[in-house]
């Protein structure tokens, strides 16, 4: 099986910068060439839309919390959060999966019907950056998990504990395999460039 190898920011743009005939330069990242500072942006957009066309591992992400007496039902998401995996939540104080989530149809018939006495399972939606949970407000005691992608692809050199979710310095560590995002963006250059 092929190891994921990650490498900092200018070693990834200088890589690209080569392959597509310009000479590598010591730090592309604060380079004030035309060339350098759009890879800077594409590498950034590149991050981004990879995200968003897969699951990658590297970025999963899980959390947990218990719900407590007078808690409206209504929970911020993680800060670097991106989307929930699919089928993931469950409440593990019930050993039971949560419902959800559930489309704006589905919460307005659950609020409008009043089944808070009857609800079986407890239930979710994502809306307005927050992890809504049906009943509302909920029992007391739920433990709720989860998992999500991260919106955070880049980690710091200097601080291995900060993540973020966009390349400001060269020494910044991306995430992805080394061969995958130059390859991207290599081809987001050279569609930049027609």
């Amino acid at each position: 099986m092929p190891v994921t190898t990650t490498t900092n920011a200018n070693a990834i743009i200088n890589r690209v910068a080569a392959e597509i005939g310009l000479l590598p330069v010591a730090d592309p990242i604060a380079s004030v060439d035309p060339a350098f500072q759009q890879m800077r942006y594409l590498l950034n957009s590149a991050g981004e839309e990879l995200i968003q066309a897969y699951p990658w591992e590297l970025l999963q992400r899980s959390e947990s919390f218990t719900t407590q007496a007078n808690d409206s039902g209504d929970y911020a998401l993680p800060a670097d959060f991106s989307q929930m995996i699919n089928q993931t939540g469950w409440d593990r104080s019930n050993n039971v999966p949560l419902q959800g989530p559930l489309s704006a149809q589905e919460w307005t018939y659950l609020l409008g019907r009043d089944l808070v006495s009857s609800t079986i399972y407890a239930s979710f939606r994502l809306t307005e950056g927050k992890f809504k949970l049906f009943p509302q407000p909920p029992p007391t005691g739920l433990d709720i998990h989860y998992e999500y992608l991260s919106k955070n692809w880049v980690r710091s050199r200097t601080d291995p504990s900060a993540y973020s979710d966009e390349v400001t310095q060269g020494s910044d560590i991306v995430l992805y395999d080394k061969t995958l995002i130059s390859r991207y963006l290599k081809v987001k250059m050279l569609e930049a460039k027609g």
